[in-house]
């Protein structure tokens, strides 16, 4: 598995942006009623997107994520956008006759989450690196998947098939970011999270291409993420870097009906993750 060389250069970009700004700028953390949280990830793990009665598609790629959240006393207001990139995917499925046969298909795909959120950025103290983000949100993606190659019980089929996907939904969820040890030296941070979808106002579409042909779906989804990491953070400069796991997943029913016989499809990401912040 290969990380892309401008995820990379972003993620590189980003931690030595926040070095220098410690280095130029440096005040107490939680010192005023209006804060910037920075946050700039690299993810690499296994990659879902495609269609499946059963197994869903999965292959190995990586997923870059940035995101800013500013606050004023308790309210604050969260941009966060994660692109993900994968050339793989592999999967099980039983046809008609019950018997089952491998697919795995390369290509090139490629999806972007981005998430506006609102909430109360709640536990935060002066000289303190911790707090409690709980938030609704609006969430928009877009993906798209090219195959080159596909094969099934490991002989080339010529069918190759493309398939795209976007829409939005709503979240609601929380991070806390729990910090334990010296508020001017070396401390230790706990950082969670999980949020789900809740079907107000939702719109989704996904089209699954086949010789030219175009079939649309569309139903609520299934929406869920969470994350669990821990790390060392400089509570005085306002930085840490964190390591752990994190995921997320959207599911899109498709209406049964005889136009669209089409199972679920499924995009998202699991894996590790390491982390880069800082608050000023």
């Amino acid at each position: 598995m290969k990380l892309h060389k401008s995820i990379i250069l972003y993620f590189l970009i980003f931690t030595s942006t926040t070095i220098a700004s410690i280095v130029q700028a440096h005040s107490e953390v939680n010192d005023t009623v209006d804060e910037l949280v920075l946050r700039g990830s690299i993810l690499v793990g296994d990659i879902y997107w495609g269609y499946s009665t059963e197994n869903y598609p999965d292959g190995p790629g990586s997923v870059f994520s940035f995101s800013a959240l500013y606050s004023y006393n308790i309210f604050g207001c969260e941009l966060n956008i994660s692109y993900a990139d994968f050339n793989e995917l592999q999967w099980s499925e039983e046809d008609f006759l019950e018997k089952k046969h491998e697919y795995k298909t390369t290509g090139s795909g490629r999806f972007a989450i981005i998430d506006l959120k609102l909430g109360t950025k709640l536990f935060a103290s002066k000289g303190d690196i911790g707090y409690i983000l709980l938030y609704l949100g609006s969430r928009y993606w877009k993906g798209k998947w090219s195959e080159e190659s596909r094969e099934i019980d490991g002989v080339t089929n010529s069918i190759i098939l493309d398939s795209e996907s976007y829409g939005r939904n709503w979240i609601i969820g929380f991070r806390d970011f729990s910090s334990l040890g010296d508020e001017s030296g070396l401390s230790f941070v706990l950082q969670t999270g999980f949020y789900l979808a809740i079907p107000i106002k939702m719109l989704e579409t996904n089209y699954y291409e086949s010789n030219g042909s175009r079939i649309k779906n569309s139903s609520i989804t299934g929406t869920f993420g969470g994350e669990f990491g821990i790390g060392l953070a400089l509570q005085e400069y306002g930085c840490a870097i964190t390591i752990g796991f994190r995921g997320e997943r959207i599911t899109i029913n498709p209406f049964r009906n005889f136009d669209n016989p089409f199972p679920s499809f499924i995009l998202g990401y699991a894996g590790l993750f390491i982390e880069a912040s800082y608050q000023f």
